[in-house]
């Protein structure tokens, strides 16, 4: 409504203009026409004034005319001549001169544009200076970080050699990093150890070495459980580790207090035995302080490399304790143990401590990489550098071009005001002559003149005097120049009138009246559809309150709702509160389960290891129903036969005893077999004496030290007996076993060589082909980006993820687009990125080309100039590279050598091809 009567105010004051310019051009008529008859009576009273000849006059006044003529015949005719000369002289005069005016001009548009040249050179000059001392300083710091790059990247190789080795020895020490929940607890139960008492000296396995790897095995069979005993300065600090363990229910360790050892030193008539044998204490590397905790754990056992060897000096005429590499012991008494399930495990321990710093070596070495990686990675720096001078020694070349043009252009200009200046003196010149000649043809025809006029006055002497006049020519000059004013007064006030009725009419026949009816009856309807819609804003304005009525009542539930929130979150808070303190009191009570079940396998391992160590000593356990069975079977069997039967079961027992000691050690490891709870749960408690069952611990260590005096007694009186001569048939058949077994292992061995050998150089085979195709791609990325660009300024360049194992990790691809920083190629535009990788599927192209490549509208996200370029290079490539090319671009129709329509051929409901050869026309 606004706008409509702000149209309709506009029309009215447009009527009114209208109106207004009507009486404006009547106004302005009717003045003209009163101009009009002002000059028609100045022309009338100008005929009435002047002098009128009749007609014997004007018969005498032409006659008169012709005489003079007649008589100034050749005076006129020279005058006539003289002005035409004076007059085509007088026209080169004044185009001299303007030819003069525009010499001057042009000089000073000339002086003007060279004052602009030479500022202009200044500047350049100036630029070019500033951008030497840039790109000096640029030079610098570009050889500065060149210089870096290269110690960066000799270091990085001298780093990469490092941990090439550092990574063959881990691997050749094919260590399971793995630890087992227990080792953790254990390592942390020791660190407690340490902290809370100073005393804790360390495990013994920590405090020692093996530099000759060859003796892992031989030492963890030496050391046996010994292994992991814990080892303290005193005995005080043992039994104070031992009450924390308990107060803490931290399961059982094996102490070593220095100062309750009791060990003999090293017999050195063991270390004269030659190259056979001697003591494993000597292939050890430990502090001289905890020695008694070694010779305690190790004694005076020898090691020899082969078995064959331990066996001779451990059944030499003195006997000893002998271990060989590959894990045979042999104890005094002959027992032979052996068997590597858990203990080849245990003695890759003694090479994880070495891994362990290799591992930290590696570590350094990878973060000291890392670092110098960034630091090689970081080349854009130097690649930014060089593109700045490069920029820079442009816009240098740019400058110097541009001075040059302009220094010509100066001297251009130098020569066109020299040529100028020559032009204008010979004007100037000739100037001077025009001006000389006609002054004197002027007078000349000043001269001419008098005459006629002399004889002219001669002849209308008495005409003048008749008529009235002073003089004839002053007559005729004054009666012309009258009528011809009048004459042109008249002409400009009749178009004037004209021109004002013209206007008059149209104006008049203007109808500013319908559009105003039509807008009158626009703003009735607007009106109405007001009135319409008013109504409808009232009826919503009355939604709208009911609305925020419901939108009240809905806030008020809100609330409601929020606070019965609020109640359920202050109740479950309270219930996770209850929940934590129940979990904490159900952590104590799995805990003192834990502890009680830990108290319980203990038992149960001692249990076991009583059971196993009756086993290898040969102690018969009374067994259920056994006894009964025993005297059956005696009573049947005759007597003669129990010798013999006697000796088997001996040499069994002794092979089964052998077979047992040597699973010992996974046993320890592991929790009570199911065999070993059948084998106890058939011990009858009831059927051992009396006097074998210790009630205490003082009569437990009274009865060990009175079996331990008798066990001496029987080894002694073993060690005076002569062998068993039926165990050499035993014997025979254990070497047919062993060398059957050898035999095989030799085999497994070898073949393992050989696939390992095999796997190393397909390995390095792998390695070399992906080199291969890197090295190729990587060289020739570089300069295919910069041809595809057509920007010698661009970059492209490959950086491998993983320098050992490169085709297990990515290849990183950066791009630097022409006169653009370095960014990662996930920030380029479409475009640039499309660029990128075509330069790089050119690049595979020359690893190993392709008999053609398709291209299914590459060109989408290029523009017209970098789809030109994307056709240059292709054209380039001609020869060596054919492109099947889909695109939409007009650049590729025009460019290509032929053409391949698609077209869908109805008849046949079909699709159908159209081929045209562009070859056979006009060249490009």
């Amino acid at each position: 409504m606004a706008n409509a009567d702000k149209n309709r105010e506009k029309l009215n004051e447009e009527v009114k203009r209208h109106a207004a310019g009507i009486e404006d051009l009547e106004e302005k008529l009717a003045s003209v026409e009163k101009e009009l008859a002002i000059l028609q009576s100045e022309i009338d009273a100008s005929r009435r004034q002047t002098v009128t000849f009749s007609g014997d006059q004007l018969t005498e006044y032409n006659s008169r005319k012709e005489q003079v003529y007649k008589e100034t015949v050749t005076e006129q005719q020279e005058m006539a001549q003289l002005e035409r000369q004076q007059k085509n002289e007088q026209e080169e005069q004044d185009a001299m001169n303007a030819k003069i005016t525009e010499y001057d001009n042009q000089k000073q548009r000339l002086e003007e544009a060279q004052t602009l040249l030479e500022d202009r050179q200044d500047k350049t000059n100036t630029s070019i200076e500033e951008d030497k001392s840039k790109i000096r300083q640029l030079q610098q710091q570009f050889e500065a970080a060149r210089q870096e790059n290269e110690r960066a990247k000799a270091r990085q190789t001298e780093l990469t050699q490092k941990l090439d080795q550092v990574q063959t020895r881990i691997k050749d020490a094919k260590i399971d990093s793995r630890e087992t929940q227990r080792e953790k607890r254990f390592k942390e139960t020791l660190a407690d150890l340490q902290r809370l008492f100073p005393g804790v000296v360390g495990r013994l396995f920590d405090c020692c070495e093996v530099p000759n790897s060859k003796y892992d095995i031989a030492v963890t069979v030496a050391m046996g459980p010994n292994m992991d005993a814990i080892v303290t300065d005193t005995e005080r600090t043992a039994k104070e580790c031992v009450s924390y363990l308990k107060e803490q229910r931290l399961g059982t360790a094996t102490f070593l207090p220095l100062d309750r050892l009791r060990v003999e030193p090293i017999n050195e008539h063991l270390r004269m035995l030659g190259e056979r044998a001697k003591p494993i204490a000597d292939c050890i590397r430990y502090d001289k302080k905890i020695e008694p905790a070694v010779l305690y754990a190790v004694g005076n056992t020898l090691v020899s490399d082969t078995v064959a060897d331990a066996k001779r000096v451990a059944f030499g005429k003195t006997r000893h304790k002998v271990v060989s590499t590959d894990g045979i012991l042999i104890a005094k008494s002959g027992l032979m143990t052996g068997g590597l399930s858990g203990i080849e495990s245990k003695a890759q321990r003694w090479k994880a401590k070495e891994v362990e710093q290799f591992k930290k070596d590696r570590e350094t070495l990878w973060k000291e990489l890392t670092d110098l990686g960034r630091g090689v990675r970081n080349q854009n720096l130097e690649a930014q550098l060089e593109t700045q001078i490069s920029e820079l020694e442009a816009k240098i070349e740019f400058s110097r071009n541009d001075l040059a043009t302009t220094k010509d252009k100066i001297k251009k200009i130098e020569k066109d005001l020299a040529t100028l200046e020559k032009n204008r003196r010979i004007l100037n010149n000739q100037t001077d002559e025009k001006s000389k000649s006609l002054t004197e043809r002027q007078e000349q025809i000043n001269e001419i003149s008098e005459v006629i006029a002399e004889k002219e006055d001669d002849i209308f002497e008495e005409f003048v005097t008749a008529v009235g006049v002073n003089n004839i020519r002053e007559y005729e000059q004054k009666q012309l120049k009258d009528a011809q004013r009048q004459n042109e007064n008249r002409t400009r006030l009749t178009s004037l009138q004209s021109r004002l009725q013209n206007q008059l009419d149209y104006e008049r026949k203007r109808d500013l009246e319908t559009p105003r009816v039509q807008l009158e009856t626009q703003l009735e309807k607007d009106k109405e559809r007001l009135e319409e819609l008013e109504a409808k804003q009232e009826e919503v304005k009355e939604e709208d309150k009911n609305g925020q009525k419901e939108l009240a009542k809905l806030r008020k539930e809100e609330d409601k709702l929020r606070s019965q929130v609020a109640e359920a979150e202050h109740v479950l808070k309270e219930l996770r509160k209850d929940e934590a303190i129940q979990t904490h009191e159900l952590r104590g009570v799995s805990k003192n389960i834990a502890a009680e079940e830990t108290m319980v396998e203990r038992l149960k391992d001692r249990r076991r290891a009583i059971l196993h160590r009756c086993k290898v000593e040969e102690i018969r356990l009374p067994i259920k129903g056994e006894a009964e069975k025993e005297k059956a079977e005696k009573k049947k069997r005759p007597r003669d036969d129990e010798a013999e039967e006697e000796g088997e079961e001996e040499g069994e027992k002794s092979e089964s005893e052998s077979e047992s000691e040597g699973e010992e050690m996974e046993i320890d490891e592991e929790s009570l077999t199911t065999e070993d709870e059948k084998q106890i749960s058939k011990i009858e408690f009831s059927l051992i004496k009396k006097s074998l069952v210790a009630k205490s611990q003082e009569e437990y260590n009274k009865l060990n030290e009175t079996y331990l005096e008798d066990i001496a007694k029987l080894v002694s009186d073993m060690e005076k007996i002569a062998p068993n001569l039926r165990a050499i048939n035993r014997y025979d058949d254990v070497v047919d076993r062993y060398t059957s077994t050898s035999e095989e292992f030799e085999k497994l061995r070898k073949r393992a060589e050989k696939l390992v050998k095999k796997f190393t150089k397909i390995k390095k085979l792998r390695f070399e082909k992906f080199m291969e195709a890197y090295n190729i791609i990587s060289n020739n990325i570089d300069r295919i980006y910069k041809e595809v660009t057509q920007d010698p300024g661009s970059q492209a360049y490959l950086t491998l993820e993983n320098m050992q194992e490169p085709y297990l990790a990515g290849v990183k691809y950066n791009a630097v687009p022409p006169k653009k920083g370095f960014r990662d190629i996930e920030q380029l535009s479409g475009g640039e990125q499309t660029v990128a990788a075509l330069a790089l599927l050119f690049a595979m192209h020359a690893y190993r080309p392709a008999p053609f490549f398709i291209l299914d509208e590459v060109d989408a996200a290029l523009d017209q100039r970098n789809v030109q370029k994307m056709v240059r290079y292709i054209r380039k490539r001609s020869p060596d590279l054919q492109c099947i090319v889909i695109s939409l671009k007009d650049q590729f129709f025009e460019h290509a050598d032929a053409l391949v329509g698609i077209y869908k051929d109805v008849p046949n409901e079909k699709s159908g091809t159209a081929l045209l050869d562009l070859r056979k026309f006009s060249t490009r």
